[in-house]
């Protein structure tokens, strides 16, 4: 069944449903197929029961499909709009209305039958394809990129519950669509994940060229670019911070009377670390003149527990060091480590203390550490000529006895030995031969340096067995000899110790303890302080021509 309509008069079945001077008709029954190709104005219902065809496809309704076509007699969707010019086919969604706030919408909806939508139903998507005429297989549309709204939850039945997630995909260069980014129910936005659990979260390197607003929480990774703004109190950076300050510009961070760290650059370069009080402060000063550093306050190096203005410790196997490194083509000195005294009064007084270089060790009985070793520097003499002359003394500790000064270096030059030390002891040695014979021996063949009959020791033997040895001992000038020890075959004979008076000879009363022999080590009765006109008197009774005098020992101290 044909229905026409030729600009004059419409027809069905050659019969003319108006006049040729009128388009108009009122009430159109059509059974077929509709073709209209001129101005047609319907006052009331048109009903066609066939396709539709208005102005060569300009509009085409397919009842078999139930679709609905613009620009084309074959659509593939519910609405198809096709354009084969140059021109894009556009859809507006236009209000002017004055009173109007608010432009067109494009709405999906989506219902099921049995019951709620539930998590993860999808209701709508916004799709790009571009047509392929050069894939192995048949040629058609591809997918490029969709928006895809789905429900994100479950509804629970009440008033506008319905969460909605917003999902956002891409196809990659031989790849399949893929989703990118999400914006889910809660508002937590993921890039590169589906499952954001934060505001923002991205899964792969994030370049831009501007941040703006604050920042609360934490930063992970690193960070290329310009921050500007503030770090919150307890902020933790994790890896390397790097400020370029070329151009003048200055790096502050806190506020000049609180806690700060504060960079400039220029002629006065420096990095300034201020505590609550701006006066105590760390600062590293750098200009074309030199370098140097100005301090008030604890450094921890390895501790969080500083107990002086620089305190360095490792827990590990490793010593810390101090490395003062000078590198260089030309022949320059190395670096100084220098200890400086000033007195408010502009002089140094003697004895003042310079410096000192300390060694300590821990004591787990004591749980302290206590003074191995020390190097001093005192000032010494009268300042003159804006110098103050300098004296270094070296203290030692016994392992018994707190450190005590061991040898003294004065401004002239004099090394002092408090110790007195004959071949790296505080001892003198008696040799053998420094034993003599008193006069029971004349008359009596006595041997000196003879040999044991053994052939292997060596000392002085009696040719009597009623001879006495004495061996006369020089204790130098600011010492004092406390102990005496004699070695010998026989450890039975007597020892007694003297001091002897060299203006006049005579003996003074015996300094040793009663009862000491050979090879006794304990210290005299009373002590020997070495004089002018004074000398050490040692007397050994021998009660045997095969004892034996191998020598002895004399310990002094410094008086």
């Amino acid at each position: 069944m044909a229905n026409t309509y030729n600009d004059t008069d419409w027809s069905t079945d050659g019969n003319t449903k108006g006049s040729a001077t009128s388009s108009t008709v009122d009430n159109v029954a059509l059974g077929g197929t509709l073709s209209v190709t001129g101005a047609s104005t319907l006052s009331s219902t048109l009903t066609v029961g066939g396709d539709a065809n208005f102005d060569s496809n300009t509009l085409f309704v397919d009842v078999s499909t139930n679709r609905v076509g613009i620009g084309t007699a074959a659509p593939s969707t519910n609405l198809h709009i096709y354009d084969a010019t140059d021109n894009a086919p556009n859809i507006y969604l236009e209000n002017v209305d004055s009173d109007s706030n608010s432009g067109g919408n494009l709405i999906f909806r989506s219902q099921d039958s049995n019951g709620d939508l539930v998590d993860n139903q999808i209701v709508g998507d916004l799709v790009w394809q571009g047509y392929n005429n050069s894939k192995s297989s048949e040629a058609g549309y591809d997918n490029m990129a969709l928006i895809r709204g789905r429900v994100d939850g479950t509804p629970d039945g009440s008033d506008a519950d319905m969460p909605g997630e917003l999902a956002f995909y891409t196809t990659a260069d031989d790849g399949a669509l893929a989703q990118r980014m999400s914006i889910r129910s809660s508002g937590n936005i993921g890039i590169g994940t589906g499952t954001p659990s934060t505001a923002l979260q991205v899964s792969g390197t994030v370049t831009a060229t501007t941040f703006a607003g604050n920042l609360t929480g934490n930063v992970t990774g690193n960070v290329n670019g310009n921050l500007t703004g503030n770090l919150a109190s307890n902020t933790t950076i994790t890896g390397n911070l790097t400020f370029d300050t070329s151009g003048g510009r200055d790096i502050l961070f806190g506020d000049n009377l609180g806690a700060a760290l504060e960079f400039k650059e220029g002629s006065n370069l420096y990095m300034r670390f201020v505590s609550t009080n701006s006066s105590e402060a760390i600062q590293i000063n750098k200009s074309l003149a030199a370098t140097h550093a100005t301090f008030s306050g604890n450094i921890g190096i390895g501790t969080t527990n500083p107990s002086s203005q620089l305190h360095i410790t490792s827990a590990t196997d490793e010593k810390p060091v101090i490395l003062i490194e000078k590198t260089g083509s030309a022949n320059h000195d190395g670096g100084n480590i220098q200890f400086r005294l000033k007195e408010d009064s502009g002089f140094i007084d003697s004895d003042k203390e310079i410096g000192d270089l300390l060694w300590y060790s821990y004591d787990s009985t004591e749980d302290d550490y206590n003074a191995s070793a020390m190097i001093r520097v005192t000032a010494s003499g009268t300042q003159a000529q804006n110098r103050a002359g300098g004296e270094m003394t070296f203290w030692t500790n016994s392992d018994t006895t707190a450190t005590s000064k061991k040898m003294t270096i004065d401004s002239a030059g004099v090394v002092t030995l408090t110790s007195y030390m004959v071949e790296g002891r505080t001892l003198i040695k008696i040799p053998a031969t420094a034993f003599r014979a008193n006069d029971d021996g004349i008359g009596v063949t006595h041997v000196v340096g003879s040999v044991e009959d053994d052939g292997s020791n060596f000392g002085m033997r009696p040719g009597s067995s009623a001879l006495e040895f004495y061996a006369y001992i020089d204790v130098p000038l600011g010492y004092t000899a406390t102990k005496v020890k004699i070695t010998g075959s026989d450890t039975a004979n007597e020892v007694e110790v003297y001091t002897l008076d060299l203006d006049d000879g005579t003996i003074g009363s015996e300094i040793s303890n009663s009862g000491l022999t050979v090879a006794d080590d304990t210290a005299l009765a009373s002590n020997h302080v070495g004089a002018d006109d004074k000398m050490l008197l040692i007397k050994v009774v021998t009660t045997a021509t095969d004892d034996l005098i191998y020598g002895g020992y004399v310990t002094i101290q410094a008086t």
